[in-house]
């Protein structure tokens, strides 16, 4: 939800655009800095202007959030649940 995720961020309200993220994607961070953007080429705003750059949107909010995550291992499952931790 793109536009929902960029009304929270225009109104301060960083983690809970972070949460909205976490309901499809576990990982914003990684894939923050590996996904290839292939949305921007589609994007509805390319009707008015220019593509929204989520991916950028995501790697520099995602430093406004505090987040406490213990050393987990690398194993994913247990990455996925400790991001997830309060």
């Amino acid at each position: 939800d793109i536009p929902e995720y960029i009304r929270l961020l225009g109104e301060h309200r960083y983690a809970d655009a972070l949460e909205l993220i976490y309901q499809h994607n576990a990982l914003p961070a990684i894939t923050g800095h590996i996904c290839d953007h292939q949305c921007q080429y589609n994007c509805t705003r390319l009707d008015y202007d220019s593509a929204l750059n989520i991916r950028e949107l995501k790697k520099s909010r995602w430093k406004k959030v505090g987040m406490n995550i213990s050393n987990a291992g690398t194993n994913q499952p247990v990455l996925v649940h400790a991001i997830r931790l309060p």
